[in-house]
C-alpha cells in the first residue's frame, strides 16, 4: 500500500479543527482573560480547557504552549474529554511536545471512552502511523541482488 503523505498531519489538523470548534460559547465561562484565569484557578474545568485553547492559539494572550499544556493537564485531571483528546493529539503529533505514542494512546482512549467523536479517528490514524514505522535495524527500501531488507542495500 502506498503511504499517504498527509496522514502524519491529519492528527495536527484534527487538533486545530477541534480547538477552533471547542471554544463554542459556554455562558458560565467568561471570555475575559483575568476572569477566565480566576475561574480556571478555582478549579472550573471548562475554564481550564478554554484557557488552554486561548494560550495554544494566542487568543487574547501571548501564545504559550507550556501554559496551554499545563491547563490541558489540569482539565484532564478532571476528565474533560476535549482536553484528553487535545493532549493525546499533541503527543501523537509531536510538534508541541515530544512525540509519545503511549501517552497519545492513553489520552485518546480516555477521550474515546467518554464518547469524544474524533478520538476513535485519531486512534486509527495513530495505529496507521505506528504500523508504518519500521522496526529497529531495518532499513527502508527494497533488497537488491544478494541482500535482504534487514541488511540494506550494498
Amino acid at each position: 500500500t502506498k503511504a499517504n503523505p498527509m496522514k502524519p498531519h491529519l492528527l495536527a489538523l484534527s487538533l486545530a479543527a477541534l480547538t477552533a470548534a471547542a471554544i463554542a460559547e459556554d455562558p458560565s465561562v467568561t471570555n475575559d482573560i483575568a476572569q477566565l484565569t480566576a475561574q480556571a484557578e478555582a478549579g472550573d474545568v471548562e475554564a481550564q480547557y478554554r484557557l488552554a485553547c486561548r494560550y495554544s492559539k494566542g487568543d487574547g494572550v501571548t501564545q504559550d504552549y507550556g501554559k496551554a499544556i499545563a491547563w490541558l493537564e489540569k482539565a484532564t485531571a478532571q476528565n474533560h474529554p476535549d482536553a484528553e483528546y487535545n493532549l493525546g493529539a499533541l503527543y501523537g503529533d509531536g510538534t508541541v511536545v515530544p512525540k509519545d505514542t503511549a501517552k497519545a494512546r492513553q489520552w485518546l482512549e480516555k477521550a474515546a471512552a467518554q464518547g469524544h467523536e474524533a478520538a476513535p479517528i485519531a486512534l486509527h490514524i495513530l495505529d496507521e502511523q505506528s504500523a508504518q514505522t519500521l522496526p529497529s535495524g531495518i532499513k527502508p527500501g527494497f533488497p537488491t541482488r544478494g541482500t535482504t531488507a534487514q541488511e540494506g542495500t550494498p
